[in-house]
């Protein structure tokens, strides 16, 4: 079994990366959101840059920024959360 960006492209349906940007957009992580869209688009292509994906990464796993985009939606739009 591998890792990083490369499996995830060989085990996650192209629907699902469009619901994780339409996600992450969500949440108003734009940046994320775009890197990925870019990422997905160019994969296995002479344009895809590793750079990027790197940069996928490092904000990703950036501590608390999902969370911290998860909290504030949830406090402007609680009654999408059930709350």
């Amino acid at each position: 079994m591998g890792g990083g960006f490369g499996f995830a492209m060989e085990v996650i349906e192209p629907d699902e990366f469009e619901r994780a940007i339409d996600g992450f957009r969500y949440l108003n992580l734009v940046e994320v959101a775009d890197l990925l869209a870019e990422l997905v688009r160019s994969y296995g292509q002479s344009s895809y840059d590793e750079r990027k994906e790197e940069s996928f990464d490092a904000l990703i796993n950036e501590s608390g920024l999902v969370l911290d985009a998860y909290r504030r939606k949830a406090a402007e739009e609680p009654s999408d959360f059930g709350l």
